[in-house]
This record gives C-alpha cells, sequence and structure tokens, in this order.
C-alpha cells in the first residue's frame, strides 16, 4: 500500500481499454439521456398546443416556449465536456489526471 501511495503506478493495458470503452459509453448514455428527457418536455408542448386551439394568443405562446425548449436542448449539447470523454485514455491520463506531487 505505500507503494501505491508513495508513486504513481500506471494502469494495466486491458484496464485503458475498459476506461476508454466506459468513456465512449458515457457520451452515448448523456446523448441518449438528454434526447429522451426533451423529447418528453417537447411531446407536452405538443399536447398543449393541440388542447389550446381554439385559445386566442395559444399558439404564439406555444411557439415560444418550444423555441426556448429546442434552444435548451442544444445548449445541453453544448455543455458536455467531449474533450474529456472522446480521446483516447492515454491523452485523458496525461493531461488531467496526472499531477506532480509538488504542485498538490
Amino acid at each position: 500500500m505505500s507503494k501505491l501511495i508513495s508513486q504513481i503506478v500506471p494502469p494495466l493495458s486491458e484496464c485503458i481499454a475498459d476506461k476508454e470503452l466506459y468513456l465512449r459509453g458515457s457520451v452515448t448514455t448523456l446523448l441518449l439521456f438528454y434526447s429522451s428527457l426533451w423529447i418528453i418536455k417537447l411531446s407536452f408542448s405538443v399536447f398543449f398546443h393541440n388542447l389550446g386551439v381554439n385559445v386566442q394568443g395559444q399558439n404564439v405562446l406555444c411557439c415560444c416556449i418550444s423555441a426556448i425548449t429546442a434552444d435548451a436542448y442544444f445548449v445541453c449539447f453544448g455543455n458536455i465536456p467531449y474533450h474529456c470523454l472522446i480521446l483516447s485514455f492515454v491523452q485523458i491520463a496525461s493531461e488531467f489526471i496526472f499531477v506532480p506531487l509538488d504542485t498538490l
């Protein structure tokens, strides 16, 4: 245990492959999660639009809400740190994980 604390031990090669697969799966999971979440929100918007077809001013209000929902959908995709998830694990480890101990 003291060897692990005193120095950085490089990960095994099969561990690196597993980490890369996990990170790429995380990107897919995030994309599917946000897409399904915002499709449900948009379906509620369509439902209430069809419910209030004969209500005056409902059409403009529903179009504004749908535009805000679509914009928020694209903002969610822009907020995902793709540069941390799509690179190879070696690049990620060299840039983000391994920090010299004297800088901590």
